[in-house]
């Protein structure tokens, strides 16, 4: 698929969840292949055709870079906001990194993610408003368009650390709106959390 240069492109950083702790899956899910390609390489590739115009990954402070990140042009490493903080931590660590007023979020376990799908999910964002998708009546907050500053705000709001609740007050204070994935294009949103789900290849 060619990169997203039509003429109404929006500018966005891209940005890779990886700071988990793969306790679940028993190894470090950036480094599965998928393909022959590292999932967290994989990923950025797939923002890249997107047409993220600067890439950033989040990790944990303690976590060891895999082997392969001294390969990655161009990518900026940061670290969560804080440790142990799940998801929200890596969100606000990208958010606060980001040079761009909408950031595109994707965590590192969505295999099956499609270049195509995050163009379709950008072309749904309009000025200040993000898009969420939700499949099955979940939000899928770990691969959404978010407008930075307004979800700063949020998460500084927030009585939990849960990502959901950061997208159902976007969508209720009007800065999210919510993308009801069509049933053709939902394996896009499948993760992998344990060894079982993933097939080597």
């Amino acid at each position: 698929m060619k990169p997203n240069d039509s003429n109404e492109t929006r500018l966005f950083s891209g940005a890779v969840l990886a700071g988990g702790r793969s306790s679940r899956m028993g190894r470090d899910k950036s480094a599965i292949e998928v393909g022959g390609v590292p999932l967290l390489r994989l990923q950025l590739e797939r923002l890249r055709i997107a047409g993220a115009s600067e890439l950033i990954i989040s990790t944990a402070s303690d976590a060891t870079r895999p082997s392969f990140a001294d390969g990655l042009p161009q990518v900026r490493w940061v670290v969560d906001a804080a440790p142990d903080g799940g998801p929200i931590a890596g969100i606000e660590a990208v958010f606060r990194a980001a040079t761009q007023s909408v950031v595109l979020v994707v965590a590192v376990d969505l295999p099956a993610l499609d270049p195509g799908f995050l163009v379709a999910m950008i072309a749904r964002t309009s000025p200040g408003i993000g898009v969420v998708p939700r499949w099955n009546g979940r939000w899928e907050p770990l691969c959404a368009m978010y407008p930075r500053e307004a979800a700063l705000r949020g998460i500084g709001a927030l009585d939990s650390r849960a990502p959901r609740d950061l997208v159902e007050r976007g969508v209720a204070e009007g800065w999210m709106t919510a993308w009801d994935v069509p049933v053709p294009l939902a394996g896009n949103l499948a993760n992998w959390n344990l060894p079982g789900d993933w097939t080597p290849g």
